[in-house]
């Protein structure tokens, strides 16, 4: 999908709403955000230059956690401004009940986002929010990391033994 000229009811056509790998590569100018992710119905999105605010974001991980959707479903999104890692985490850690630190064994890291942020969802689920190594490229601005939103079993995650403090976001970040 190219992004323009596209409508909010665009991303309601079957077509779209019945693949289960929805692939975004440019911005979709002139749609709210957070009414697009909360429609989509895939099993995986990848949005590669997506533009939306700190707020939205937040809004949408809350969206999520109201359950609904499988195992396994993902929400990924390239990601070019720096602050960006360290905003979401903090925001998550004020805003989100549950929210925790944690690791995934399966998780090379990721020099940008550098950590795990697990919240459950239910008994059977938890959604987990990562960073995953990138060097893509588009157009002109460099992706720094893809923001990856995803849901997992209960219990994928282990707690990291760390706590949300104003000093561990000064240790993680310094020397960026």
């Amino acid at each position: 999908m190219t992004g323009y000229g596209h409508t909010l009811e665009n991303f309601q056509h079957p077509a779209i709403q019945h693949a289960e790998t929805l692939i975004m590569t440019r911005e979709c100018l002139g749609i709210p955000m957070l009414a697009l992710l909360q429609g989509l119905r895939n099993f995986e999105v990848f949005w590669r230059y997506g533009t939306f605010t700190l707020r939205e974001t937040v809004d949408f991980v809350k969206h999520l956690m109201e359950g609904g959707r499988e195992i396994g479903s993902s929400f990924t999104f390239g990601i070019s401004r720096e602050e960006f890692a360290e905003e979401i985490v903090e925001a998550m850690h004020q805003e989100v009940p549950g929210a925790k630190l944690a690791t995934l064994e399966a998780l090379d890291g990721c020099k940008m986002f550098p950590y795990v942020v697990s919240i459950p969802i239910d008994e059977s689920s938890e959604l987990n929010i990562f960073g995953e190594e990138t060097d893509e490229k588009i157009g002109s601005v460099k992706i720094l990391f893809n923001f990856k939103v995803q849901i997992m079993e209960i219990g994928t995650a282990k707690d990291s033994g760390y706590v949300f403090e104003e000093k561990m976001f000064c240790d993680l970040f310094s020397g960026y």
